[in-house]
């Protein structure tokens, strides 16, 4: 009697388990999103991140759930698509950073599931590529003091990403000034 019981405990757990609707058993109903890996990752803003979003889908009574649909959407408000869930519950998105620098806030979702998935990553801005003038050109000033104006510029990256603590060096073609170090 009690292998009678086992394999019909068995039954009943892996019937949880049907793809999709989950409808062959009414008690297990499409349960939760879990993050298994993936998040808190910095990366150059364009570039692949080196790891996958990882993400489980289980059912309600605890059994990982295939072929379930995961959505993928950004804080920046750009969709990455629709994934299935493989024969493990799981769900491998790889992901290309924007580029636009900064922290990006990613959601993931099952219209059946209540609960959303909250990660991120960061797109950290990429290699300096220009140097704009922004306020300080066309200056004069009495000899030994300072300009009336800071000269400021802005470092960017090829996306126009501002990018910070870049040293900068001037070369004055004026009568021997010097400059002072300032914060960028």
């Amino acid at each position: 009697m009690k292998l009678i019981l086992l394999v019909t405990g068995f039954l009943a757990i892996n019937a949880c388990s049907i793809i999709g609707s989950h409808s062959s058993n009414n008690n297990c109903s499409l349960g939760s999103l879990s993050l298994i890996s993936g998040d808190n990752q910095q990366i150059l803003v364009n570039q692949s991140l080196q790891n996958d979003f990882v993400i489980q889908v289980k059912d309600s009574c605890g059994v990982v759930a295939q072929d379930v649909s995961v959505q993928v959407t950004d804080s920046l408000s750009s969709s990455y698509g629709q994934f299935f869930s493989d024969n493990n519950g799981l769900v491998k998105i790889a992901i290309v950073a924007p580029k636009k620098s900064g922290k990006i806030n990613l959601q993931f979702s099952n219209e059946k599931i209540k609960d959303k998935l909250l990660a991120s990553f960061t797109a950290l801005a990429a290699a300096p590529f220009s140097l704009t003038l922004l306020t300080g050109s066309d200056q004069s000033g009495a000899v030994d003091s300072l300009l009336p104006q800071p000269i400021t510029f802005k470092v960017s990256d090829k996306f126009l990403n501002p990018i910070s603590g870049i040293l900068v060096y001037f070369d004055s073609t004026g009568s021997e000034g010097s400059f002072l170090s300032g914060s960028l």
